[in-house]
Protein backbone atom coordinates (compact mmCIF):
# COMPACT_ATOMS: atom_id res chain seq x y z
CA UNK A 1 0.00 0.00 0.00
CA UNK A 2 1.40 3.46 -0.94
CA UNK A 3 1.36 6.13 1.41
CA UNK A 4 -1.12 8.33 -0.44
CA UNK A 5 -2.93 5.01 -0.44
CA UNK A 6 -6.01 4.40 2.44
CA UNK A 7 -7.95 1.52 3.66
CA UNK A 8 -11.03 2.55 2.18
CA UNK A 9 -9.18 2.34 -1.43
CA UNK A 10 -8.48 -0.99 -1.17
CA UNK A 11 -11.03 -3.77 -2.68
CA UNK A 12 -13.79 -4.65 -0.12
CA UNK A 13 -12.55 -8.21 -0.61
CA UNK A 14 -9.02 -7.56 1.02
CA UNK A 15 -10.63 -6.05 3.86
CA UNK A 16 -11.43 -7.56 7.54
CA UNK A 17 -13.38 -6.23 10.64
CA UNK A 18 -10.74 -5.49 13.30
CA UNK A 19 -9.58 -7.97 15.33
CA UNK A 20 -11.84 -8.73 19.13
CA UNK A 21 -14.35 -6.06 17.66
CA UNK A 22 -17.36 -6.76 19.59
CA UNK A 23 -20.80 -6.43 17.11
CA UNK A 24 -23.87 -5.63 19.45
CA UNK A 25 -27.25 -6.06 18.14
CA UNK A 26 -29.45 -3.15 19.34
CA UNK A 27 -32.58 -4.40 18.19
CA UNK A 28 -34.81 -2.75 15.54
CA UNK A 29 -32.12 -2.69 12.65
CA UNK A 30 -29.12 -0.50 14.95
CA UNK A 31 -25.99 -1.83 15.75
CA UNK A 32 -23.17 -0.87 18.06
CA UNK A 33 -19.68 -1.80 17.17
CA UNK A 34 -17.15 -1.14 19.94
CA UNK A 35 -17.78 -0.12 23.46
CA UNK A 36 -15.87 1.98 24.47
CA UNK A 37 -17.40 5.77 24.05
CA UNK A 38 -14.76 7.22 22.63
CA UNK A 39 -14.64 5.38 19.24
CA UNK A 40 -17.77 2.70 19.17
CA UNK A 41 -20.21 3.26 16.44
CA UNK A 42 -23.52 2.90 16.03
CA UNK A 43 -25.51 2.15 12.79
CA UNK A 44 -28.91 2.27 12.47
CA UNK A 45 -31.94 1.75 9.34
CA UNK A 46 -29.99 -1.87 8.84
CA UNK A 47 -31.96 -4.81 7.59
CA UNK A 48 -31.85 -8.03 8.94
CA UNK A 49 -29.53 -9.55 6.59
CA UNK A 50 -26.88 -6.51 7.16
CA UNK A 51 -27.26 -7.04 10.81
CA UNK A 52 -26.10 -10.57 10.73
CA UNK A 53 -23.76 -9.65 7.93
CA UNK A 54 -21.84 -7.46 10.61
CA UNK A 55 -21.72 -9.85 13.11
CA UNK A 56 -20.06 -12.45 11.07
CA UNK A 57 -17.79 -10.17 9.71
CA UNK A 58 -16.84 -9.78 13.53
CA UNK A 59 -17.15 -13.76 13.81
CA UNK A 60 -15.41 -14.74 11.10
CA UNK A 61 -12.01 -13.38 10.23
CA UNK A 62 -11.18 -15.34 7.42
CA UNK A 63 -14.32 -14.73 5.29
CA UNK A 64 -14.83 -11.86 2.79
CA UNK A 65 -16.99 -9.01 3.35
CA UNK A 66 -18.03 -9.52 -0.09
CA UNK A 67 -18.79 -13.40 -0.06
CA UNK A 68 -20.38 -12.98 3.30
CA UNK A 69 -22.95 -9.68 2.08
CA UNK A 70 -23.89 -12.11 -1.20
CA UNK A 71 -24.41 -15.67 1.08
CA UNK A 72 -26.39 -13.54 3.35
CA UNK A 73 -28.38 -11.68 0.92
CA UNK A 74 -26.73 -7.96 1.40
CA UNK A 75 -27.21 -5.84 -1.51
CA UNK A 76 -23.98 -4.62 -3.11
CA UNK A 77 -24.91 -1.10 -3.03
CA UNK A 78 -25.70 -1.56 0.76
CA UNK A 79 -22.36 -3.71 1.55
CA UNK A 80 -20.23 -0.98 -0.42
CA UNK A 81 -21.85 2.12 1.34
CA UNK A 82 -21.79 0.30 4.87
CA UNK A 83 -18.12 -0.48 4.15
CA UNK A 84 -17.39 3.15 3.08
CA UNK A 85 -18.37 3.68 6.73
CA UNK A 86 -16.34 1.06 8.49
CA UNK A 87 -13.29 1.62 6.54
CA UNK A 88 -13.66 4.95 7.15
CA UNK A 89 -14.23 5.20 11.20
CA UNK A 90 -10.94 2.09 11.09
CA UNK A 91 -13.14 -0.96 11.51
CA UNK A 92 -12.32 -2.57 8.46
CA UNK A 93 -8.62 -3.15 7.70
CA UNK A 94 -6.33 -4.70 5.32
CA UNK A 95 -6.56 -8.80 6.27
CA UNK A 96 -3.28 -10.33 7.61
CA UNK A 97 -1.31 -11.54 5.12
CA UNK A 98 -0.20 -13.99 7.40
CA UNK A 99 3.25 -13.21 6.89
CA UNK A 100 3.74 -11.92 10.81
CA UNK A 101 7.26 -12.93 12.68
CA UNK A 102 6.89 -16.23 15.38
CA UNK A 103 5.26 -14.34 18.42
CA UNK A 104 5.99 -15.87 21.99
CA UNK A 105 3.79 -15.99 24.03
CA UNK A 106 0.66 -18.38 25.23
CA UNK A 107 -1.54 -19.85 22.55
CA UNK A 108 0.53 -18.01 19.61
CA UNK A 109 -0.80 -14.37 21.60
CA UNK A 110 -4.20 -15.43 20.84
CA UNK A 111 -5.28 -13.09 24.29
CA UNK A 112 -3.32 -10.54 23.69
CA UNK A 113 -3.22 -9.57 19.99
CA UNK A 114 -6.87 -8.43 20.23
CA UNK A 115 -5.77 -5.93 23.13
CA UNK A 116 -2.50 -4.74 21.27
CA UNK A 117 -4.39 -4.54 17.93
CA UNK A 118 -7.00 -1.90 19.39
CA UNK A 119 -4.56 0.37 20.23
CA UNK A 120 -2.78 0.68 16.73
CA UNK A 121 -4.25 2.02 14.13
CA UNK A 122 -3.75 -1.02 11.57
CA UNK A 123 -5.02 -3.14 14.15
CA UNK A 124 -1.79 -5.33 13.88
CA UNK A 125 -2.03 -6.91 17.20
CA UNK A 126 0.09 -9.85 16.62
CA UNK A 127 2.95 -7.63 15.13
CA UNK A 128 3.60 -5.85 18.36
CA UNK A 129 4.02 -9.42 19.98
CA UNK A 130 6.24 -9.91 17.25
CA UNK A 131 8.24 -7.08 17.81
CA UNK A 132 8.61 -7.68 21.53
CA UNK A 133 9.94 -11.10 20.61
CA UNK A 134 12.88 -9.72 18.99
CA UNK A 135 13.70 -7.89 21.82
CA UNK A 136 16.18 -7.80 24.54
CA UNK A 137 17.03 -6.44 27.98
CA UNK A 138 20.28 -5.75 29.53
CA UNK A 139 20.61 -5.81 33.34
CA UNK A 140 23.50 -3.60 34.35
CA UNK A 141 25.58 -2.95 37.44
CA UNK A 142 25.28 0.77 39.24
CA UNK A 143 28.79 1.23 37.21
CA UNK A 144 27.12 0.58 33.81
CA UNK A 145 29.09 -2.87 33.42
CA UNK A 146 27.09 -6.22 32.71
CA UNK A 147 27.87 -9.62 33.88
CA UNK A 148 29.84 -11.69 31.60
CA UNK A 149 27.37 -14.62 32.47
CA UNK A 150 24.91 -15.46 35.22
CA UNK A 151 26.92 -17.62 37.27
CA UNK A 152 29.73 -15.36 38.06
CA UNK A 153 27.53 -12.81 39.28
CA UNK A 154 27.38 -13.03 43.32
CA UNK A 155 24.50 -13.72 44.95
CA UNK A 156 23.58 -11.54 48.18
CA UNK A 157 25.00 -13.31 50.99
CA UNK A 158 27.63 -15.36 49.04
CA UNK A 159 31.28 -15.58 50.05
CA UNK A 160 31.97 -13.13 47.18
CA UNK A 161 29.25 -10.46 47.73
CA UNK A 162 29.82 -7.02 49.72
CA UNK A 163 26.42 -6.51 50.16
CA UNK A 164 24.60 -8.08 53.70
CA UNK A 165 22.45 -11.08 53.42
CA UNK A 166 18.73 -9.20 53.22
CA UNK A 167 17.22 -10.17 56.79
CA UNK A 168 14.40 -12.72 56.25
CA UNK A 169 10.67 -11.75 54.91
CA UNK A 170 8.16 -11.47 58.52
CA UNK A 171 5.02 -11.04 58.86
CA UNK A 172 3.50 -8.26 61.04
CA UNK A 173 2.00 -8.38 64.17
Amino acid sequence: MTTDQTDADLPLARLRMRTGMPVLDRGQGEVQLGTDPRWALRLAGLEAAEVAWLRELATRRHTSPVAAAARLGVEPERCEAIAAVLSRGGFLLPADPGGTAAVRAVGNGAADAPALGALRPDGAGRATLARRARAAVAVTGPDGSVPSSPSSSPRPGSARSSSPTPPPCRRPT
